[in-house]
């Protein structure tokens, strides 16, 4: 569909993209590992977001880029699991936060 909008240019953008969210997610995941940013099961996951990347971008290549010439849906889906996860370690760490005593109302 997107090549009959703005041409073939758009699909550049498509994996340098995932490129760039993977990356920046597995650095974002070890400086709130290491920093120790958030608690508990929380602090592993944005480190879980960019590991799967990690790990789905060679599987994907091999087994369905490479013979297919579309990454498969599936892998996609689960890392959007990730992706929940680690949305929901951040708004239970918000709502954790907003429980402490000594917190004015606002």
């Amino acid at each position: 569909m997107s090549k009959y909008i703005v041409g073939y240019e758009i699909e550049f953008f498509y994996p340098v993209g995932a490129l760039l969210v993977g990356v920046g997610m597995l650095t974002l995941g070890i400086a709130v590992f290491v920093a120790r940013w958030l608690s508990g099961w929380r602090r592993i996951a944005p480190l879980l977001v960019g590991l799967y990347y990690v790990g789905m971008i060679p599987f994907q290549i091999i087994f369905f880029i490479i013979p297919n010439g579309q990454p498969s849906p599936i892998l996609l889906g689960f890392w959007s699991v990730a992706w929940i996860l680690f949305g929901y370690a951040i708004w239970s760490s918000a709502s954790t936060l907003e429980q402490l005593p000594g917190r004015e109302a606002e």
